[in-house]
């Protein structure tokens, strides 16, 4: 499926945000923060646009923008401790058999719930 050229990396996103209450969550799961890889990076997304929207925001400024305002949105519509920031990160980790393993992580940006 993927040859000649396969995939050399598997990438996902975090964002780690946190809550009026102290918490701290991943604002893309809704579940308490962990760092560590996705046992399952495809479910990180509800589905393909959503993997490619996560993809093209971490080369464009203004999408990052507007995932993190979306996710603070969403967040605090249907929470009762509110999301006060979020940071966003890319993280990828190579996928060679004969290279050593290794994550390479990117900080896209911290943002303020509810400025612009």
């Amino acid at each position: 499926m993927f040859a000649p050229s396969p995939p050399r990396a598997t990438w996902w996103a975090l964002a780690p945000a946190n809550l009026t209450s102290g918490e701290r969550v991943n604002a893309i799961t809704g579940e308490p923060f962990d760092a560590s890889r996705p046992t399952e990076v495809a479910a990180m997304h509800r589905n393909e646009r959503w993997r490619k929207f996560f993809a093209d925001a971490r080369v464009e400024p203004r999408l990052r923008e507007s995932l993190a305002r979306h996710l603070c949105t969403r967040w605090n519509r249907t929470h009762d401790s509110e999301m006060t920031d979020v940071q966003l990160w890319y993280l990828s980790e190579r996928t060679d058999l004969d290279g050593p393993e290794s994550v390479e992580r990117e900080r896209l940006g911290s943002y303020r719930c509810g400025e612009r």
